[in-house]
């Protein structure tokens, strides 16, 4: 099934309120994280608060890249793109992964994952970005 512009306008519309939550629950949990930590697992895990306040934001930033990826590129038949771009994060991802685990262990694994969300986020922005600039051209 093929989306039309309209439609996909529609989707994105109401977007801004899945941004909204995921944001308030990213900086909720970035704020809380110690209390969240102690009142789920209990103060012999403090250690991993820093974890939650690195990996505190992923929701925001999949939330984003969710809309991007999965709802702008794909319906948009950019499935090619979208893969180079997922598959390139990954590789990177096991790049930095392996180098940031040996170096920093778990804070390492937490920022190698973020980065990498940010990287596909950010990639899959500017793609769409300029494919739609290109679009608005062509209608003027």
């Amino acid at each position: 099934m093929k989306i039309e512009i309209k439609e996909l306008i529609l989707l994105v519309k109401y977007q801004p309120l899945s941004f909204l939550f995921t944001f308030i629950l990213s900086f909720v949990t970035f704020i809380y994280a110690k209390e969240i930590v102690i009142l789920l697992l209990g103060v012999e895990y403090l250690n991993s608060v820093v974890l939650l306040k690195i990996l505190a934001f992923l929701p925001f930033v999949v939330s984003i890249s969710n809309m991007i990826g999965i709802q702008v590129m794909l319906n948009l038949n950019y499935k090619k793109q979208f893969s180079a771009i997922v598959t390139s994060g990954s590789v990177i991802g096991l790049i930095s992964g392996l180098l940031l685990i040996n170096k920093y262990e778990a804070v390492g694994a937490a920022i190698s994952i973020l980065a990498i969300e940010m990287f596909i986020t950010i990639s899959m922005l500017v793609f769409v970005t300029k494919k739609l600039l290109k679009r608005k051209k062509r209608v003027i």
